[in-house]
C-alpha cells in the first residue's frame, strides 16, 4: 500500500515579490500549478503569478494586511526577504538603501524581529496559498499530505540568513499542519533558474560535454549572470557553476522609480503635491505596472497616462524616447557586465554558450527583451572582428516570472528522503536561549556596563516530548540614578552548535518593572554598589505546539506572555 502523495511548493520570496508554485504527485511531472489569484483593492492585481513581498500592522486595530491587499496610502513594512540579512552583508548597492532602514525601523517599533515578521507574512501567503491549492486539488487530498517547501536562496547567503528563513517559516505555521511530516529545504537562486529551463532545452540540438548555458537574471532589484557547464550530455540542476556576476545593481525597480519621477517632473510639483499617496499608488499600478511597462516595446508612439481627476488635466501623453530612457541605463549596465563575462566564457572554453536564457520580472517588458537579444543574439567581437550567433531564449507567457518558483519545484521531485521522520520523536534544530537585558531611558552619568541575564530553554538536539518546563529567576539592575518605571528587553535567541556565535532572534518580549525606581532607594545605596535590582520569574513550557514563555513579578503577577514556535529536525 502506498502512502499519501507528496505536496511540493515553490516559495520564491523575492525582495519586492513572491511567487508560489507547487505540484502534488499524481499529477503529471509538468503541470506545475501556480497561485494567481490574491486578494486585492484593485482588480487588475488580481490574477498575477506574484504578489507583493510586503505587510502592514494597523496598530489601533491590530489587523494585518498583506501584498495586494495592504489598504493604498498605507506604508508597509517592504524589502522582507533582505530583513533576514544583516545590513554588513546586503549587497553594495543595497546596503544603504533608505527604504530598508525605514522597514527596521518599522520592525523596531512594533516591538517584533525580523523573523516574526516574515514569519506573518510567510503564514498569510501559505494560507492564502493552501485555500488555493486545496479548491484545485481536492481538500481531503491536500490535507493528508506530507509537504517539502523549497526556498530559493540568493547564493551568497550566510547559515544564519537561511537559518532565519526557515525559523521565520516556523513562526508562520508553514511546518505546523495537524498530523502530517513537513520539512523545508533550499536551493539557491542560480539552479532554481537553471532547473526552469529543462523544458526550454528539450527541443534544442544534442548537449555535449563541456557545454555551456547562460542564466540572466533580471529581478526587481538586482541582476545575476550565472554559466553553467554540462558535465555530460544531460542538462541538469545539479550542473556545475562555472562563472557568476556579483549581484548587480539594477532591475525594474529602477523603471519603476524612473516613471515616478518622470510623472513628477512633468506635471510639476504644484499638481503632484496635490495628488495624495493613494493616487499616485493608484496610477503606479494601473497606469505603470499593467499598462507601459507590460506593453513598451520601444515602438516609436505616445502613450497616454490617465491622471486622478484632482490633477485637472485628466491625460497626460508621454513619447516613446522618455520611456526608453527609463530602462537603457538598467540595460547598457547589465550588457556591459555580460560582454567581459562572455568573452571569460570564451576563454575558458574555446566556445560560445549553447543558449542565454532569459529570467526575472525585468524581462517581462518586451522592450527589455528586444534589446537583449538583439545584443547578445549578434555578439560582436572585436578581436578578432567577428559576430558570434548565439541563441538567447524567453519562456513564453509568465515563465520569466515564475522561473524560479517552478525551478524550485522542479528540483523538489528528485529530494525523496527528507520526510522520513517519525512526527512523534521531533528533537530540537537550535538551542534555544532567553537573554534578558536592561534598557536604559536615559544615558547614566556614572560609569556603566550594560547588563544582562542568559538562561537555557531547550538544548540542540533535545526531544521535545521529554522536555521539562523550565522555572527560573532572572535579575535586571539599572544605574541607581535611574528612577520611575523602567522596562526590561526578552530576546529569545536560536543557535546552533555548528556556529554558536550565529544567534538569530526569534522573538521579543518588552515588560515594565512591577514598582518604579525611586530616588530614596540610591541615597541609601550612594556608599555602596549604585545600582538598583528587580528579580523576574520565568516559566518555559515545552510542547509541540511551541514553547510558551511567561514573565512574573516576584508576587506571580503575569507581566507578559509569548508563545515561540520550535524548529524541529
Amino acid at each position: 500500500m502506498t502512502g499519501p502523495d507528496v505536496l511540493k511548493i515553490g516559495f520564491d520570496l523575492g525582495a519586492r515579490f513572491t511567487k508560489v508554485a507547487w505540484l502534488l504527485e499524481g499529477s503529471p511531472k509538468t503541470d506545475i500549478k501556480f497561485v494567481n489569484q490574491w486578494l486585492t483593492r484593485i482588480e487588475q492585481n488580481a490574477n498575477r503569478y506574484e504578489v507583493p513581498s510586503k505587510i502592514h500592522y494597523n496598530e489601533d486595530t491590530g489587523r494585518v494586511t498583506w501584498g495586494y491587499n495592504i489598504p493604498v496610502g498605507c506604508i508597509p513594512i517592504s524589502w522582507l526577504k533582505l530583513l533576514l540579512v544583516e545590513q554588513d552583508d546586503l549587497p553594495d548597492h543595497l546596503r544603504d538603501a533608505q527604504s530598508i532602514k525605514n522597514s527596521r525601523e518599522k520592525i523596531h517599533g512594533l516591538g517584533k524581529t525580523p523573523v516574526e515578521v516574515v514569519g506573518d507574512y510567510l503564514g498569510q501567503v501559505f494560507e492564502h496559498s493552501m485555500e488555493i491549492i486545496e479548491a484545485r486539488e481536492g481538500t481531503e487530498r491536500v490535507r493528508a499530505a506530507p509537504i517539502i517547501l523549497m526556498f530559493a536562496t540568493p547564493p551568497e547567503w550566510k547559515a544564519y540568513a537561511k537559518e532565519g528563513l526557515r525559523l521565520a517559516a516556523q513562526h508562520g505555521g508553514l511546518l505546523n499542519r495537524p498530523g502530517v511530516n513537513a520539512a523545508v529545504q533550499f536551493l539557491s537562486d542560480p539552479w532554481a533558474a537553471l532547473a526552469s529551463t529543462i523544458p526550454i532545452m528539450t527541443g534544442l540540438s544534442p548537449f555535449q560535454e563541456g557545454d555551456t548555458i547562460v542564466v540572466i537574471d533580471a529581478g526587481c532589484s538586482t541582476m545575476n549572470i550565472f554559466t553553467f557547464e554540462f558535465p555530460s550530455q544531460e542538462p541538469n540542476p545539479a550542473s556545475p557553476l562555472l562563472r557568476r556576476t556579483s549581484s548587480l545593481r539594477g532591475g525594474s525597480v529602477l523603471a519603476d522609480e524612473g516613471f515616478e519621477y518622470l510623472l513628477k517632473k512633468t506635471l510639476g510639483s504644484k499638481i503632484w503635491g496635490s495628488l495624495s499617496l493613494s493616487d499616485i499608488g493608484i496610477m503606479m499600478n494601473t497606469q505603470w505596472e499593467h499598462n507601459i511597462k507590460r506593453k513598451f516595446d520601444g515602438s516609436p508612439k505616445s502613450w497616454v497616462v490617465d491622471l486622478p481627476d484632482r490633477a485637472s488635466m485628466g491625460q497626460l501623453s508621454l513619447k516613446s524616447h522618455q520611456i526608453c530612457s527609463l530602462f537603457d541605463g538598467t540595460i547598457s549596465h547589465l550588457l556591459t557586465t555580460y560582454k567581459s563575462h562572455f568573452k571569460e566564457i570564451l576563454r575558458i572554453t574555446n566556445k560560445a554558450p549553447k543558449i542565454v536564457v532569459l529570467v526575472g520580472g525585468l524581462i517581462q517588458t518586451p522592450y527589455v527583451t528586444k534589446r537583449i537579444k538583439k545584443t547578445i543574439g549578434n555578439f560582436q567581437m572585436e578581436n578578432p572582428n567577428m559576430t558570434i550567433l548565439v541563441d538567447v531564449q524567453r519562456g513564453k507567457g509568465d515563465h520569466p516570472v515564475t522561473a524560479v518558483s517552478r525551478g524550485l519545484v522542479w528540483d523538489a521531485l528528485r529530494r525523496y528522503n527528507v520526510l522520513q521522520k517519525p512526527l512523534n520523536t521531533r528533537t530540537s534544530r537550535y538551542r534555544y536561549i532567553l537573554v534578558a537585558e536592561t534598557i536604559l531611558s536615559r544615558k547614566p552619568t556614572q560609569a556603566w556596563e550594560p547588563f544582562e541575564h542568559t538562561v537555557e530553554l531547550i538544548p540542540q538536539g533535545h526531544s521535545v516530548q521529554y522536555s521539562p518546563t523550565v522555572q527560573t529567576n532572572i535579575m535586571c539592575r539599572w544605574p541607581g540614578e535611574m528612577t520611575g518605571a523602567q522596562k526590561i528587553r526578552i530576546r529569545i535567541l536560536a543557535t546552533r552548535s555548528e556556529d554558536q556565535n550565529k544567534k538569530v532572534d526569534v522573538a521579543l518580549l518588552f515588560v515594565d518593572t512591577p514598582a518604579p525606581l525611586w530616588k530614596g532607594v540610591w541615597e541609601i545605596l550612594q556608599n555602596g554598589p549604585g545600582y538598583h535590582e528587580h528579580e523576574f520569574k520565568v516559566k518555559a513550557v515545552v510542547s509541540k505546539e511551541g514553547l510558551d514563555i511567561t514573565i512574573f513579578s516576584p508576587d506571580i503577577k503575569e507581566l507578559a506572555r509569548k508563545r515561540v514556535p520550535i524548529a524541529f529536525e
